[in-house]
């Protein structure tokens, strides 16, 4: 499965599609649906999945608008509510991958509580497992979140001075320039590229697993990331 390549800028990338419920590829800038502050947006990835279902979905989980990957979509609220009743159990495995400044070494986790909009602060848990370090500058992540809020692997990187690349608000913006300039790179590199959970409907476990994109690629053959990484993240063949 090639994806990432449709001529049609919007053309959804169907990853599982069920009667109840979907699993969508989110591509880097484009909302999961409008907030009021871009309430005038035209384009998200909302509207995209429901017209190709020509049926009004809900979101169970987000993206933030310059990260990619694995999005569902319920069909009804019933099956949204169920989703969510589950979604932050361990039977809910959600993974990204990510790059950072700075060497880390060592698996480890981030247990800080992360303040909503409204100023209360939520429990949060991120835990990492360092894949490759690129001449101390920057690290290569694989991280799973067990709670989800507002731009939480972010937060949790940027308390720790080890922000993500390319992150625009809770990065450093030298970090920013140089990738923009040298990899024409204007994203975050933080893609959730891995999603298993147990079907709503059947209790089966269904797991999705999903290459990473070009123009990340690119950059880690750049920094000589090792041959075995690139074909664990970028040659994913199996079907979904």
């Amino acid at each position: 499965m090639n994806l990432h390549s449709h001529s049609d800028p919007k053309k959804v990338e169907i990853l599982f599609n069920k009667e109840e419920y979907c699993v969508v590829y989110k591509p880097a800038g484009l909302l999961v649906h409008p907030y009021e502050r871009n309430k005038n947006e035209r384009d998200d990835l909302l509207k995209r999945v429901r017209n190709h279902f020509n049926t009004y979905v809900y979101p169970v989980n987000r993206l933030d608008r310059p990260v990619s990957g694995i999005v569902v979509f319920a069909k009804s609220s019933e099956i949204a509510n169920q989703f969510k009743l589950q979604w932050n159990q361990d039977s809910t495995i959600k993974k990204y991958i990510a790059l950072c400044k700075g060497d880390l070494t060592s698996p480890g986790q981030f247990n800080r509580p992360i303040k909503t909009e409204a100023g209360i602060e939520k429990e949060s848990l991120t835990l990492y497992w360092p894949l490759h370090n690129f001449d101390l500058e920057y690290t290569l992540l694989d991280i799973e979140i067990k709670t989800g809020r507002r731009h939480q692997i972010r937060r949790h990187f940027r308390q720790a001075n080890r922000n993500l690349v390319g992150d625009v608000k809770h990065g450093k913006g030298h970090i920013n320039k140089h990738f923009r300039a040298k990899y024409d790179f204007h994203r975050i590199f933080l893609q959730a590229y891995y999603l298993e959970f147990p079907c709503p409907i059947t209790n089966e476990k269904i797991s999705i697993r999903i290459p990473i994109d070009q123009s990340m690629k690119e950059i880690l053959i750049d920094l000589n990331c090792p041959n075995q990484i690139i074909k664990n993240f970028c040659e994913i063949s199996q079907e979904f």
